[in-house]
């Protein structure tokens, strides 16, 4: 059985079909990713939006337990500072 080679012109042509279909393909990955991402976004948007207030008052309460965590280790801080400045 003998087999036949194609005309340079069907390779050719193949060729130039499937690279012109691969961009394409990596196209079209790359904007479901890109879609995937957009609707994770905007669900983690619409859910922060549902809860703004509370948010706002846990964002006080953290800033107020920071400002508190911070005072006490300043002014313990100052305390030992005064002992060593007269040692």
């Amino acid at each position: 059985m003998k087999t036949s080679i194609p005309p340079l012109g069907e390779i050719f042509a193949m060729n130039a079909i499937a690279s012109a279909a691969r961009p394409l393909q990596i196209g079209s990955l790359a904007f479901g990713i890109l879609l995937a991402a957009y609707f994770g976004v905007l669900t983690l948007v619409t859910f922060a939006a549902q809860y703004q207030v509370e948010f706002f008052w846990i964002g006080l309460a953290f800033n107020a337990a920071g400002i508190a965590f911070i005072g006490n280790r300043l002014f313990n801080a100052t305390k030992e500072h005064a002992q060593c400045a007269h040692a």
